[in-house]
């Protein structure tokens, strides 16, 4: 069972803790991603990505292990700055029946415990497109990637019911009923309504799925890595089209190279289309195409090929990044969400689609935690 429902006391110990980091600051916290100051709110939903950290152990791994001893995940509730204190894997180490058994210790920077497995966990949100890592001396540590589906109104549980009690909803309505019939003269379509009363019943968050447990190594591997400055570019949607105006197709493959197992990357003829300017379509200082995947290549050819697009004509019926399409023509969405123009470091990336790629080494993982745990 690689999904599983979050609870509220799953992560109640974790949202006191991004609250008192919140409260800490002086100023609002600055994103290097979106460029732009998260007050309490926005921070809250920066870190709600680290909120499955622990489940993923408790309920998804530890009980994988065979053993016949109590495990639970030490958590890093420290508060320090990384950039002073180095950083620290997602998992500090474990207990085992109560003992504690450290996998990193803090001797002035942390540092890994040897024979002990180091453990980065990465959350996406289900709507993300991309994989990424920053290499920060991961080569040899494990990467959890886990894909999280949180309500939109996952604070809910959280909100004190005392404070916003049946008397507040109540005053609301009392209010709206002094001046409805003042200002409402005429609603014949029903379009404007009173709030409906808030629902504390569920302490539901949402749900957590993992995609892949592999190592560091592997996913660098496997992933196409950005250089700094420069923003990747995902294929999003595939929509079936009529056929363009004033066409030329050539073969698909021969603006790609096959980088193993039907996997492609767009080459140096990608990047040399240009606009009716004369200007490049796109160029490799300033965005890169991510790697795709087609089952049959040589059923592909390359029709048009816009800014915001690219349109394909397929002969036979093939699996193109998992979708499965029938003769005819094609429009493929490109979608840069991220902008790294002002970005200081390489960075990794992949197409969440085609994590397949990646080779699994949960079993590994598995296997080290077991050793451990059956040695103390």
């Amino acid at each position: 069972m690689n999904t599983v429902e979050v609870k509220r006391d799953d992560v109640i110990k974790q949202m006191y803790f991004v609250l008192a980091i919140a409260q800490k600051c002086n100023n609002p916290m600055h994103s290097r991603t979106s460029n732009k100051d998260d007050y309490m709110g926005g921070i809250i939903d920066r870190f709600i990505n680290t909120f499955p950290e622990q489940v993923v152990f408790s309920k998804i791994l530890f009980p994988k292990l065979n053993i016949n001893k109590k495990v639970e995940m030490i958590r890093d509730f420290y508060s320090y700055s990384p950039s002073e204190a180095k950083i620290a894997p997602d998992l500090l180490g474990i207990k085992v029946d109560g003992e504690i058994v450290p996998f990193a210790i803090y001797d002035d920077g942390w540092k890994p415990v040897e024979n002990c497995p180091q453990v980065e966990i990465k959350t996406l949100k289900k709507r993300q497109y991309m994989v990424s890592l920053v290499d920060q001396g991961y080569e040899k540590s494990y990467l959890i990637f886990m894909e999280s589906n949180f309500k939109v109104d996952y604070l809910m549980p959280f909100i004190n019911t005392s404070l916003f009690n049946e008397d507040v909803y109540n005053g609301i309505v009392d209010e709206l009923k002094s001046y409805d019939n003042k200002l409402i003269i005429k609603d014949s379509n029903e379009y404007v309504k009173p709030i409906e009363k808030l629902d504390f019943s569920s302490n539901d968050l949402g749900t957590i799925r993992v995609l892949l447990i592999t190592k560091s190594s592997e996913f660098m591997k496997k992933a196409r890595l950005i250089p700094k400055g420069v923003s990747p570019q995902v294929i999003r949607n595939i929509e079936k089209k009529n056929e363009p105006k004033g066409i030329d197709p050539v073969k698909l493959k021969t603006v790609c190279d096959e980088i193993g197992d039907k996997y492609y990357r767009f080459n140096d003829k990608w990047y040399s289309y240009k606009d009716k300017s004369g200007k490049y379509i796109r160029s490799t200082n300033s965005v890169i195409t991510l790697d795709f995947y087609c089952s049959n290549i040589d059923a592909v050819e390359l029709a048009k090929v816009n800014k915001g697009n690219f349109q394909i004509r397929v002969n036979k019926n093939i699996f193109f990044n998992k979708v499965e399409l029938t003769p005819g023509y094609y429009c493929l969405e490109l979608f840069a969400p991220i902008d790294r123009s002002g970005s200081s470091v390489d960075e990794y990336f992949i197409d969440k689609n085609l994590l397949e790629r990646v080779d699994s080494f949960e079993d590994s993982l598995i296997k080290d935690l077991e050793t451990i745990v059956n040695n103390n």
